[in-house]
């Protein structure tokens, strides 16, 4: 953290790796006995704050909040990594679970997914025309074509396997002490497959004529929606003996891709120029000259980002899906190129951990990266500078 805190040479942050910080049940109660026998050691809030001075600073720390009885605290293990995949194992499922945790002759956890393949939600509602069975079917629907990606992924790979074509994966490491080779690399039957949904927002928003923020009927008409997804994703990993996850995927591409494939289809573009975000005129007018427009669907079940609502309402709506998306979600809070107090600040994110169903977050720094070294900042002149946000960069 100290060293984070201080930057890189130029003083600019560490973007990587991520550090993911742990909010855990152990770790927040104090034992103020063991404190005060140790004065020279940090407590477990000194070693907290520390990570929300660097949050303040540069925006870098990711939360893995463990508060919430779905996450399952001290019944096993899980990761959660920057764009918001989870992976998890539990000692009840897994015969090998305390071998693996010690890493007893080379056994170990490999988490994550064969293949990710994300849904055009807003187009499900498209084809659903008001009705909300059909909307259920429609995304059932992608979620069979998911299947079979799968299905061909695994068919692909298992040639790959069995002719020895994955060296680096598939490697035994020799055990130094006793020179016999160890288990491989990475389990590959271990990894998950992961349906991803993007656009959740604007699927109600055709569908309702609201977003999310903006009525009830739209919001459960989404948990409706994820909690069907949820149930067809048990049922297909059962029929097709596969473990299938649903997640929200970090599709901020996928999104600005689906949303100009359907303004590109004419029988989608009148409704999609009615949820589209962005700027609408703009990427209407680029529309055959660029695929970069400025465009996108709303990541996952998040709302709008320009939703002008409180912190906490965005919290109380988004908070729900996190127990119904297993395969991993995220919540943002963007503090633009303010540099809050880093005490007010984990108070507040303390709150958030015991008092919501969110189990993982990152508060997003705006900053702005002049790309003239060494020169002196003159308001009379032109200048050329980044603006980096969550790993996006916009040049001016």
């Amino acid at each position: 953290m100290e060293v984070m805190l201080e930057g890189d040479y130029w003083g600019k942050p560490f973007s990587f790796p991520k550090p993911e910080i742990s909010i855990e049940p152990d770790f927040i109660n104090e034992n103020e006995e063991f404190n005060r026998e140790h004065p020279d050691l940090p407590t477990y809030r000194d070693l907290y704050l520390l990570t929300f001075e660097l949050a303040s600073k540069f925006g870098t720390p990711y939360y893995d909040n463990q508060m919430p009885d779905y996450r399952g605290a001290g019944k096993g293990i899980s990761c959660y990594q920057c764009c918001a995949y989870q992976f998890s194992a539990v000692a009840d499922e897994d015969t090998h679970f305390e071998d693996k945790l010690f890493f007893r002759d080379g056994k170990h956890f490999s988490m994550g997914s064969w293949q990710v393949v994300s849904l055009n939600c807003p187009r499900a509602a498209y084809e659903a025309a008001g009705d909300d069975n059909r909307l259920f079917a429609e995304l059932r629907a992608l979620m069979d074509i998911c299947v079979e990606v799968f299905k061909i992924k695994r068919r692909w790979l298992e040639i790959i396997r069995t002719n020895g074509r994955m060296p680096f994966a598939m490697q035994r490491p020799k055990d130094p002490q006793t020179g016999e080779r160890g288990e491989i690399a990475v389990d590959l039957d271990g990894l998950v497959y992961t349906i991803g949904v993007v656009g959740v927002n604007e699927m109600v928003q055709h569908h309702t004529g609201s977003q999310l923020h903006e009525s009830r009927e739209a919001w459960v008409l989404a948990i409706r929606a994820m909690t069907e997804m949820e149930l067809y994703a048990k049922e297909l990993s059962a029929r097709n003996n596969m473990t299938i996850a649903l997640a929200r995927t970090p599709a901020e591409t996928t999104g600005q891709r689906f949303a100009v494939a359907d303004l590109l289809k004419k029988e989608y573009r009148e409704y999609a120029q009615k949820v589209i975000k962005g700027d609408i005129e703009q990427g209407i007018q680029m529309l055959g000259k660029s695929r970069d427009l400025p465009l996108y669907y709303t990541n996952g079940t998040h709302v709008a980002p320009s939703a002008n609502i409180p912190l906490a309402r965005r919290m109380e709506i988004e908070h729900v899906f996190f127990p119904i998306v297993d395969g991993g979600n995220i919540f943002h809070i963007w503090l633009g190129e303010q540099r809050p107090d880093p005490g007010g600040l984990m108070d507040m994110a303390m709150k958030l951990c015991m008092n919501t169903q969110i189990g993982y977050f990152a508060f997003t720094r705006d900053l702005t990266v002049s790309l003239r070294q060494f020169r002196e900042f003159r308001p009379d002149k032109k200048s050329i500078s980044e603006w980096v946000s969550s790993g996006t960069r916009i040049q001016a």
